[in-house]
């Protein structure tokens, strides 16, 4: 699970490419983090980060080890 300020890398675009609509992979810092473990077929856990102010499934994401 993800915290606030964890130090992430975008793995993959999680918006619509078919739009043009691109978020730049590599490294990101979650600002804001919220439980979806009761909405079906989530991660469990949405985040937000700075670059991007709309919530993304967290499955998108991997932990970078400090």
């Amino acid at each position: 699970m993800f915290e606030v300020n964890d130090t992430v890398q975008l793995l993959k675009n999680p918006l619509d490419e078919q739009l043009g609509e691109y978020i730049p992979l590599g490294i990101k810092t979650i600002v804001e983090v919220r439980d979806t473990s009761n909405i079906p077929h989530t991660s469990g856990q949405w985040v937000k980060i700075a670059e991007y102010s709309d919530w993304i499934d967290s499955s998108y994401f991997e932990k970078i080890n400090k």
